[in-house]
């Protein structure tokens, strides 16, 4: 089975072998992660463009199983596709909730080359994680801040270890 975004929205999952869709889901249209039992995704709020939900769908129905509470980033960040900022975000069972990690990042996006001074202050990383019980939606934030060498990755891979999570 693989899960894809749908092209009218929200997430399928389809049998490899057959090619058939099992189901579709349309809570919310990126996928975070996917464990034997649980697929994660989030959607972006559309009125405030720092703020995301992650839902768990049951991995065999496709039924939502739970979303987590708003989840607010620093105000310059964006999960919308906006020129000159990135956000990317990876999920892990952990229980019957999950571990969901994030990076969102801001560069200069004007014109002409800037000056280096323009340059740094335009630039912005931040790095969090959040743990989310997906029967009350209440979502906490780790204790411990990773670190930019903590999201190493390939291009087109994600990889992270966090607070002893691998991703």
């Amino acid at each position: 089975v693989i899960y894809v975004p749908a092209k009218e929205g929200g997430i399928e999952a389809i049998d490899l072998a057959t090619g058939k869709l099992i189901w579709t889901n349309k809570d919310a249209n990126k996928l975070a992660g996917v464990s034997d039992k649980m697929v994660f995704a989030w959607t972006g709020d559309q009125k405030k463009a720092n703020v995301f939900r992650v839902f768990a769908f049951d991995a065999a129905t496709g039924k939502t199983l739970g979303k987590s509470e708003p989840i607010t980033l620093p105000d310059w960040a964006s999960t919308h596709k906006t020129w000159g900022r990135s956000f990317r975000i990876a999920a892990k069972a952990d229980g019957d909730g999950a571990i969901v990690c994030w990076h969102a990042g801001a560069h200069y996006a004007g014109g002409a080359r800037p000056t280096p001074e323009i340059e740094q202050a335009a630039r912005k990383n931040e790095l969090g994680f959040t743990r989310i019980d997906f029967k009350t939606g209440q979502t906490t934030a780790g204790n411990t801040k990773p670190k930019e060498e903590d999201f190493q990755y390939a291009p087109g891979q994600f990889h992270d270890k966090i607070d002893g999570y691998e991703f």
